[in-house]
């Protein structure tokens, strides 16, 4: 009965997200398309990575810069991440991550802005 009841409290502190990716949001910048999204970070601790996926459609800029803020409950700034994207052909692809150091887990995250250029 003890091992039950100690397998019920362990199960009830459980995380309950397990999702590993979250919604991803598409933009266009200057000839540039843009997919954000968030999925948990593969470190010990529990935080958050945003992750960019940059692919240059038809733009001749060759650097990109990129500027992302999260916000949560009741818009509480979350964190920034910024990207430097160079060397950017038409038709690369650049993929890179940053941590969002204020949200400790991934749901926390209630709104995303972008802005670039």
């Amino acid at each position: 009965m003890k091992k039950i009841i100690l397998f019920l409290i362990l199960a009830g502190c459980a995380s309950v997200n397990v999702n590993s990716e979250f919604s991803k949001i598409n933009k266009k910048i200057k000839g540039f398309a843009i997919e954000v999204f968030l999925s948990k970070s593969k470190s010990i601790r529990d935080k958050c990575d945003i992750n960019l996926l940059v692919t240059n459609k038809n733009s001749q800029i060759k650097t990109l810069y990129i500027e992302i803020k999260t916000f949560g409950r009741n818009d509480k700034d979350l964190g920034v991440a910024n990207f430097i994207l160079t060397d950017l052909s038409i038709g690369d692809k650049i993929e890179q991550k940053n941590q969002i150091q204020k949200a400790k887990f991934c749901n926390t995250v209630k709104r995303i802005e972008i802005f670039g250029g």
